[in-house]
């Protein structure tokens, strides 16, 4: 069973450690940072990553006792939404900023190389986020497992690009899918199926087929709407459990943050697919019916296949059945960006 979620927040990391069977805040860090992504060394779980939006990308190599900024005096990047491993070389990191571009460090954050190409781009310059408070940014980032030369983004209201070349030339993905796009999960059994969560916008104006959740089988090259049985056209949190590739888990809401304070709330469902993301099902979570929170993160214990976490700003609820049934934990947190679990 898990000992510790880190919980990255609208005002900085809360490590959560498991004491008599609760969940309890052990350490806040970063107060009065926004972490929005949090990264697990895939081979030393002491070691954490956290990007700030605004003090670029700090490092922990004991669960958070003691944090470094890997470059301290050194250029590095500053406003940080993103963050992938390379899956081949556990010390090479990409972060993804706001304003939008791609940086890369070969030495876990001491050393920081921006992929120029992707500035480059045409479309960057034409994207507009009608948010004056957020710039134009890159959401998340995916690495090919097989090839760590094929690398997506994310853009806020930009749809995706991708290199095959490690960063030196991309191409804009549009076709097929809402451009607001949040996250993207390649398969780890075929990376070339894609799957994305997004906000849902052109949906409204029934300018693409689908509504939150799209799969592409090609790489990017087309895409199919998923989800369709539902309403619900926003999705943020999408994650595969990596004991079992087939198994995906999402949240899907009806419209943006801003209009969930409505008496409906955001009628979430927390929902999960067992065929790599090609038909999902809703899930009994306990969020209420309709529900007013929406699932910010969910993670997987690292030792127990069937034990899943979902963070939201008023708890932790926890499935110890892949996600058949859920208990919830009050735990008041600030908003809530991200959770990993080690």
């Amino acid at each position: 069973m898990a000992k510790n979620l880190y919980v990255g927040t609208d005002n900085g990391v809360f490590l959560l450690g498991l004491q008599n069977g609760e969940w309890t805040v052990q350490s806040q860090s970063f107060k009065e940072w926004q972490v929005h992504a949090l990264g697990v060394h895939p081979a030393a779980p002491d070691r954490l990553i956290v990007t700030t939006r605004g003090d670029g990308v700090w490092l922990t190599e004991d669960r958070g006792g003691h944090w470094r900024k890997p470059s301290y005096g050194r250029p590095g990047p500053q406003k940080v939404r993103s963050l992938a491993f390379d899956p081949g070389d556990d010390r090479r990191i990409f972060a993804g900023c706001e304003p939008i571009e791609v940086c890369v460090s070969d030495d876990l954050g001491a050393s920081w190389q921006r992929l120029d190409a992707v500035r480059r781009l045409p479309c960057i310059a034409e994207l507009d986020y009608p948010v004056w408070t957020v710039e134009p940014h890159v959401r998340d980032i995916a690495i090919d497992p097989r090839n760590a030369g094929v690398v997506y983004a994310a853009l806020q209201v930009g749809g995706i690009i991708k290199t095959t070349d490690g960063g030196g030339t991309w191409t804009h993905l549009t076709e097929g899918f809402d451009d607001d796009v949040h996250t993207i999960v390649l398969d780890s059994s075929d990376p070339d199926v894609v799957v994305i969560a997004t906000g849902g916008g052109e949906s409204h104006k029934a300018a693409v087929p689908g509504r939150a959740l799209y799969r592409s089988a090609d790489g990017g090259a087309s895409w199919a709407p998923l989800a369709m049985q539902w309403q619900q056209d926003y999705s943020m949190p999408l994650v595969s459990n990596p004991h079992d590739p087939r198994v995906y888990y999402s949240a899907v809401a009806h419209g943006a943050p801003p209009t969930w304070s409505r008496p409906g709330g955001s009628e979430a469902l927390l929902v999960r697919s067992r065929d790599h993301g090609a038909t999902w099902e809703a899930l009994d979570s306990g969020l209420g019916s309709p529900a007013h929170e929406f699932p910010k993160g969910i993670a997987f214990d690292p030792e127990d296949p069937a034990t899943v976490y979902v963070a939201l700003d008023s708890g932790i609820l926890t499935s110890r059945d892949g996600g058949d049934t859920w208990q919830k934990q009050d735990l008041r947190l600030p908003r809530v960006y991200d959770l990993k679990c080690v």
